[in-house]
């Protein structure tokens, strides 16, 4: 936060101003330099400021003296003196905005963690976190004025205006619920947005303005029941439906784009015995290097080209798998982030296209492990019914 003027020097002052008779008269305290530095200030401009000195003091100062003074209003843009509560709420905006003040009842500046201890000013900064949602939720929002317009049916006001009264029979518990509806990790508020534009329509619509705003801070609980009625109804009858729709077509579409990996290759696979039979029955014992050693060896030249292109046509398979992991991640994603309200609802699809794919990926190793054996089986065949080039490899590793 960037400290003003207000903050640096007038409640320094404020707080070593000891008032008499609960008026704004008193003798301030003058016990440091930097307060005799902060009083000249002042006193050099004593209409901008407000501390008025009530007796002719010297001009030079020292550290420790006292001065009868009166503490009048500052200008309005350094911050607010305020006797009471109230004040605080008369202050332009400061009924949608905490602003800068003192508190003289209490000797509490804004920036005081103390003064959460007071409940009307936890009270009134619940009621500006209020202002701040309704002014989503409404048409539009005069900050000046400090008024609220919603359009439905027609044009209604809502002049915030409340006192620290209001704020007394404030009932937290419905406000602070309405309030959780609308966490900022779930994007679907601004659906809900119009329903609480609704509910707060529904009540104030038939009262006078300027007690609309106090009216719908002693009925939270008739409002936030309205709301929740909406919300609820919302959630059940359109985004639940609709979001559960659209899983269950897309758990169907990304089920068989999983399957369809496997389909497009069964041919291959289907083959792969009856080729492990032909291999088998193509090979003949010699002893010599002539036309059957040229035959036993082309035959294994075919089983290598048959299992390098189906172990591309495997891993081809496998990235396509990838994708579609890739995708159901990213819906999975989409739905707890943007549905997070009802995410326990319709997040029990994935479980089902995980595992699907975590079985499609197993079976496609499978196969692959499957074609290295049968590889490795044929080049031993190869080599044992081929023996001038089981006799060169031994002699050349020999």
């Amino acid at each position: 936060m960037i400290l003003t003027k207000f903050e640096t020097l007038l409640i320094p002052l404020y707080r070593q101003t000891t008032l008499a008779g609960g008026g704004r008269t008193g003798v301030l305290e003058l016990a440091t330099p930097e307060l005799v530095k902060a009083f000249n200030t002042a006193r050099a401009n004593e209409h901008r400021y407000g501390v008025v000195i009530r007796h002719d003091v010297d001009v030079d100062l020292a550290p420790g003296v006292s001065v009868d003074v009166e503490l009048c209003d500052p200008a309005t843009g350094l911050g607010l003196l305020a006797d009471t509560f109230d004040d605080v709420l008369q202050f332009p905006q400061g009924r949608s905005v905490v602003p800068r003040f003192f508190w003289l009842e209490h000797g509490l500046a804004h920036t005081d963690e103390v003064l959460n201890a007071h409940s009307v000013f936890v009270r009134y900064k619940q009621v500006i976190e209020l202002v701040t949602l309704l002014a989503k939720a409404a048409a539009y929002f005069d900050k000046d004025a400090e008024e609220l317009v919603f359009l439905k049916s027609g044009k209604v006001n809502l002049p915030v205006k409340y006192t620290a009264a209001d704020l007394d029979s404030l009932n937290v518990p419905a406000l602070q619920t309405m309030l959780d509806q609308f966490d900022g990790s779930d994007k679907l508020h601004e659906q809900l947005l119009p329903i609480l534009a609704d509910a707060v329509i529904k009540h104030v619509g038939g009262l006078e303005p300027s007690r609309r705003f106090a009216s719908l801070l002693g009925h939270l609980s008739d409002v936030a029941k309205d709301f929740d009625d909406g919300r609820r109804l919302y959630v059940a009858n359109f985004s639940y439906e609709k979001v559960r729709n659209q899983l269950e077509a897309d758990m169907l579409d990304e089920l068989a784009r999983i399957n369809k990996t496997f389909a497009d290759v069964q041919g291959q696979i289907l083959g792969i015995p009856v080729a492990t039979v032909l291999v088998a029955t193509q090979f003949k014992v010699t002893d010599v290097w002539g036309p059957q050693a040229w035959v036993n060896t082309a035959v294994l030249l075919g089983v290598l080209v048959f299992v390098v292109l189906a172990n591309f046509v495997m891993r081809n398979q496998l990235h396509t798998l990838d994708s579609l992991e890739t995708e159901i991640k990213r819906k999975k994603g989409k739905v707890q982030s943007e549905y997070a309200m009802i995410k326990d609802m319709v997040s029990g699809t994935f479980p089902k296209l995980e595992s699907r794919l975590t079985l499609q990926r197993r079976a496609f190793f499978a196969v692959q492990f499957i074609l290295v054996i049968g590889f490795i089986a044929a080049a031993a065949l190869y080599l044992a019914m081929t023996e001038p080039v089981w006799l060169f490899l031994r002699g050349w590793f020999n």
